[in-house]
């Protein structure tokens, strides 16, 4: 996936790298992300223009599953894979990360804003102090948001 995720940036931008690394965050009280980790994460590389950071853990906002949270003034994004379900494909997942790449970083070729949006979810952009985030549809948002839980579980891999 990683490599699908560079072209697409690499077509948009002109010029993309990709570093994947597992790292494991902190949850302040709040439960937010504790953005110490990404400060260190920026450090390790010479030039940083995004941080993605995905998360097996669901996240919910307005009474609904968070799909993704962008934080533009740490040019960071938390996505949260299990509100993407169980049949979240690469395609899916690459598409959520370019969504919020292109609310973070600009000087995106025409066209890609509309060639990433997604169908069924809308951006509430950010305002003031509250960070922008992409909320689960409504029907479906729970359902695949649980199924993707169960998934990320692995529960057929006990029953041997």
């Amino acid at each position: 996936m990683t490599e699908r995720f560079e072209q697409e940036l690499t077509r948009v931008y002109g010029a993309a790298s990709v570093h994947v690394r597992t790292q494991f965050l902190g949850i302040s009280d709040a439960d937010t992300l504790e953005f110490g980790t990404i400060t260190t994460l920026r450090e390790d590389y010479e030039s940083v223009d995004a941080v993605l950071i995905l998360t097996e853990m669901p996240r919910r906002s307005h009474g609904k599953p968070e799909m993704a949270r962008i934080f533009p003034d740490e040019s960071a994004a938390a996505l949260s894979y299990p509100t993407l379900g169980v049949l979240a494909g690469q395609r899916r997942l690459v598409g959520l990360f370019m969504s919020c790449v292109l609310r973070l970083v600009d000087g995106a070729a025409p066209g890609a804003h509309e060639r990433f949006e997604l169908r069924w979810n809308r951006w509430r952009e950010p305002r003031g102090d509250e960070p922008g985030f992409l909320l689960a549809h409504t029907i479906t948002g729970v359902p695949r948001t649980v199924l993707g839980m169960v998934a990320s579980n692995a529960p057929w891999r006990t029953a041997p």
